[in-house]
């Protein structure tokens, strides 16, 4: 089973545009790639985050220190579970046609409305996915080319989606990225750098169940502001 790349919008749960890719030894390749190929590289450092005692949604490697890989959600995602169980948290990904399950730890979260937790997971096999610098933005009228990573209802392995971000406000980076519940703490990737540039928290519902594909992601200087240089 291999990450699959999903372009256009997704009516319930049913996905258009399907091209699958093979993925093959471990690390980026340092020869240049096409940019589709390398958001398929990149899904090697996306997981689903799975809540103790049920429930699941997605994560996202950003930097490795010591032996822990350190690992990026969404704090609706890890909220409401017992102090008990912050030690016993699963993330799953998968390498090729190999699925891998690790123990993480949820170490952080975020104050206030900043929708964004941190877990850390040791000795892991994940890709690292690298964090825009805190200067990105679109200026206004701007749009780019992004892509959504996460494990939508319950897909496996890592599904990503492409889209554009259109607008960005003080807190959240809008695209249109196809989405479903199960993305939330996913990251939205800059198709052009390769770099996280959000955080999925929210998919807006307009029209009864049929999610209209707008979504909003913590934006990248509030993910900067959040794990700070010590993360």
């Amino acid at each position: 089973m291999f990450p699959r790349v999903i372009n256009g919008v997704m009516p319930m749960a049913k996905w258009f545009f399907v091209l699958v890719f093979v993925l093959g030894a471990s690390g980026v390749p340092d020869a240049p790639i096409p940019e589709i190929t390398r958001a398929l590289w990149l899904s090697r450092g996306v997981c689903r985050v799975e809540v103790p005692g049920g429930g699941h949604g997605s994560g996202v490697a950003y930097r490795r220190v010591g032996g822990m890989t350190y690992v990026l959600t969404a704090k609706h995602v890890v909220e409401g579970v017992s102090e008990a169980w912050q030690k016993q948290w699963t993330v799953r990904f998968a390498i090729g046609n190999t699925h891998i399950a690790e123990q993480a730890e949820l170490i952080r979260v975020a104050e206030g409305d900043v929708d964004l937790a941190v877990l850390a997971v040791k000795d892991s096999l994940m890709e690292l996915v690298p964090l825009a610098s805190i200067e990105w933005c679109l200026q206004p009228g701007e749009s780019r080319q992004v892509v959504a990573y996460g494990y939508p209802l319950d897909m496996f392995p890592c599904v990503a989606t492409i889209g554009v971000a259109t607008e960005e406000t003080e807190w959240h980076l809008i695209h249109n990225s196809a989405m479903y519940f199960g993305n939330s703490g996913g990251p939205v990737v800059d198709l052009a750098s390769g770099c996280v540039v959000g955080i999925n928290v929210l998919l807006y519902h307009l029209h009864g169940i049929v999610p209209d594909n707008t979504g909003r992601a913590v934006n990248i200087r509030h993910i900067r502001e959040f794990v700070g240089d010590q993360w």
